[in-house]
């Protein structure tokens, strides 16, 4: 019964809430009410109140009894609906001081919704109040229980950093990964990318190298098709070495070489003739000698959207390997063509 009773709490709380989402529709559009004396007092009253609930969370507290459980899940999801309407009353430098308070002392136990609050109110900052927040997430990096929720927050609100603070997280991470205080990871590996596209060319040059030598796998997620849009013909074409040494040596991990034939099909629009037909060899090299399905997979579809863009002999050349490939009776000869097929249809002429 107890355990039912701690249940029904939660599902209250979670279908019943009337007035947090009255005021989370209409707050938006009522935001110049909001600056009136009286109402902006009662306010910072309101928001004082939640800080001061904060300020009283025991992360190490003793239930002892059902009642004590149940006062407590009903507090707790108070305070958490309370930290959603937070966003709605940053409306001036005194509510946006109380409010990033409020979210640091609320941190130790609402991790993840006190920084998805400072992410959006980020924007309506101002630039004291944002190095507060920007040291705040830097120091939780330092921590590995707030390590990732630190880091990817610090990704989230990098954009709304001026110059001096750019600077201050591009800094922060050099030294941190020369000194080996930060682990390397792909949400630091972005931060150091979209600090240095926006910090110049010296910072960007240098954040290239450093990965180049220290994570390279960056260049091969989604998240890093801006940064090497922005790279000089040099860099790129470093890159593409990289990648077309890699993804030949067999020794290499499987998922690493899958990564290498992604990246230049999808980096092809930046490729030169001389650098497609590599690639092309490269690819008919591999693909004669690979059994991984997936992996035969990226690399025919790779190869398709190379032939399209090289000329009308290497085309049919592809071609012909198509054919080849659907007469095959081996699976893998059949499963490539079928990927081949999906790039070069829109190519292929009538007779064909």
């Amino acid at each position: 019964k107890g355990k039912c009773d701690v249940y029904d709490v939660l599902l209250k709380q979670t279908l019943n809430r009337p007035l947090d989402n009255v005021m989370k529709l209409y707050l938006p559009n009522f935001q110049y009410l909001l600056h009136y004396s009286d109402i902006h007092l009662c306010i910072i009253d309101q928001i004082k109140v939640i800080q001061t609930q904060l300020s009283k969370i025991d992360n190490n507290q003793l239930l002892l009894n059902r009642l004590q459980m149940l006062e407590y899940l009903d507090n707790n999801q108070l305070l958490l609906n309370r930290l959603q309407i937070l966003e709605y009353l940053c409306i001036s430098t005194e509510t946006s001081g109380i409010i990033i308070q409020c979210c640091k002392q609320g941190f130790r136990k609402y991790s993840q919704q006190c920084a998805d609050l400072f992410c959006k109110i980020a924007v309506k900052l101002n630039e004291r109040q944002l190095d507060d927040v920007l040291e705040f997430f830097i120091n939780g990096i330092g921590n590995e229980n707030t390590y990732q929720i630190c880091v990817k927050s610090l990704a989230e609100i990098a954009l709304d950093l001026n110059y001096k603070q750019l600077n201050r997280v591009f800094q922060f991470l050099m030294d941190g990964f020369e000194n080996e205080n930060i682990k390397m990871c792909s949400e630091c590996a972005h931060i150091l990318a979209i600090t240095s596209l926006q910090l110049g060319e010296k910072q960007l040059g240098n954040t290239f190298q450093y990965l180049m030598n220290r994570f390279y796998r960056y260049f091969y997620y989604a998240d890093a098709i801006e940064f090497i849009m922005k790279l000089k013909e040099g860099q790129t074409d470093d890159l593409f070495k990289f990648s077309i040494v890699r993804l030949r040596n067999k020794s290499t991990l499987e998922n690493v070489r899958g990564g290498c034939a992604e990246f230049l099909g999808k980096l092809s629009m930046k490729w030169s003739k001389i650098q497609l037909n590599n690639a092309f060899i490269s690819l008919m090299e591999v693909l004669n000698d690979e059994t991984n399905e997936e992996f035969i997979g990226l690399c025919a579809k790779t190869l398709g959207i190379v032939a399209v863009k090289l000329d009308k002999r290497q085309f049919n050349h592809t071609f012909e390997y198509l054919i080849d490939r659907l007469k095959s009776k081996n699976g893998y000869d059949y499963f490539t063509s079928i990927c081949l097929l999906e790039e070069t249809a829109m190519k292929l002429n009538g007779g064909q």
